[in-house]
């Protein structure tokens, strides 16, 4: 071969590869400074985190090499992922997501309103962007209003008020620890209701525990309780909803821990069960924070996920049901009214949509939500009735409650 035809050649192929070693040299400094940038986010939020609040991660362009501006910019951002991310504590994601336009125009324009205070945690500028991570700390009643205003989530009448009766078991122990009974919490006990606690408590709920307790808990077996028994705690604790169930902590030969919960979520009006719920999570024995507090953490995570999203579904779409009313003398609309009114002393979360007459104004159909799972439970909660009616349920089936209604009059009392 013609070495002089070969020279142009061979200087070409060098040059390719000394090009191809360049950016392979480049593409690794940026590969590197993107994994320390991550890690350096991680050991910040260890280091400088307080307990509670939430984490936001901001980021922005540096144009023109103003730094100040940018750093404005991300910590503008940073401040609206917090809001997010308080925001995804309240909802299902599904539903944050449907609901990210409106959040971007009713909240996150101006999210300095929505927080108490905040901090910085770690700050740094990297490949002309400038990034920032901050601990917010929100102004909870504020952004609550503000959600149920926009219709993100359901105004509730009350503020929910849920109660933790979660009994705690693990290999050592062959009987159950409750704190409602009198048990003295282990730290693992103890660990269970700070975490689900928080975690509640940051998605807007007002959480009884046992750190909480104002008055005395009325006398319950120790264990997984059933809904009556659950909902008469929940009554003298003037609880909406409780959450029972069981928290098993489960050390494996490998030094990891297994924490699984089995719960059930009952509103405490209708002594039924809302939903029943199973979360399970592994913790390592090299976890920073120990295999055990690793463990409850990531299965709290998964359990306060699916309890929020019940208790956001039965705010937001509350069962229809239709009370059908033989009266057995004329009624009026108001009249009507009224008596829905009577039921609604008993009945959780009754609100009237319509209601109209079939023939001679003496039979009625109500058209009515509530917050009740079901229409076994509507009628379970009328027990002897309501004062002012006598009432006769005739059926109670496909959400339809059939029922003979007598007003009783009142007696006018002779002066004579």
């Amino acid at each position: 071969m013609d070495m002089k035809r070969l020279q142009p050649l061979q200087n070409s192929t060098a040059l390719v590869v000394l090009l191809m070693r360049m950016m392979v040299c480049r593409f690794s400094i940026i590969l590197c400074a993107g994994i320390a940038l991550v890690l350096s986010h991680g050991a910040a939020a260890q280091e400088g985190q307080e307990q509670g609040g939430f984490i936001g991660y901001g980021i922005a362009p540096i144009i023109g090499g103003d730094i100040p501006g940018a750093r404005q910019q991300a910590l503008a951002d940073a401040q609206k992922k917090s809001i997010i991310a308080a925001v995804s504590a309240r909802v299902p994601v599904s539903v944050l997501i449907e609901q990210m336009p409106s959040l971007e125009q009713n909240l996150l324009q101006q999210p300095d309103q929505y927080l108490q205070r905040f901090k910085i945690l770690q700050e740094n500028s990297l490949m002309n962007q400038y990034r920032v991570v901050v601990q917010a700390f929100m102004n909870q009643e504020l952004l609550q209003q503000r959600l149920a205003e926009t219709g993100v989530v359901a105004a509730p009448k009350e503020r929910l008020r849920l109660v933790l009766l979660i009994a705690l078991r693990n290999q050592e122990q062959t009987e159950d620890t409750c704190w409602w009974t009198g048990h003295a919490l282990t730290p693992a006990a103890a660990a269970v209701q700070q975490e689900l606690a928080e975690r509640f408590t940051n998605a807007g709920l007002d959480v009884v525990t046992a750190d909480t307790l104002s008055v005395n808990v009325p006398p319950a077996p120790c264990g997984d309780l059933s809904p009556e028994d659950a909902s008469r705690i929940g009554a003298a604790l003037g609880a909406t909803h409780i959450l029972s169930g069981r928290a098993v902590l489960s050390a494996l030969p490998d030094g990891n821990v297994q924490c699984t919960f089995r719960v059930r979520l009952v509103t405490v009006a209708a002594q039924s069960v809302v939903v029943e719920a199973t979360a399970s999570a592994l913790g390592r024995h090299d976890s920073a924070r120990g295999a055990e507090a690793a463990a409850v953490a990531a299965a709290g995570a998964q359990l306060a996920e699916q309890i929020q999203g019940a208790l956001s579904e039965q705010n937001r779409n509350p069962p229809v049901y239709t009370f059908r009313l033989l009266f057995t003398k004329k009624a009026t609309r108001e009249e009507v009214r009224q008596c829905m009114d009577a039921f609604g002393a008993v009945l959780p979360g009754l609100k009237i949509l319509d209601m109209k007459s079939d023939s001679g104004e003496t039979v009625w159909n109500v058209n009515v939500i509530s917050t009740a799972p079901n229409v076994d439970a509507l009628r379970n909660l009328f027990g002897p009735g309501v004062p002012g009616y006598v009432s006769k349920i005739i059926s109670a089936r496909d959400q339809t409650i059939t029922m003979q209604v007598t007003r009783i009059k009142k007696r006018v009392q002779s002066t004579e």
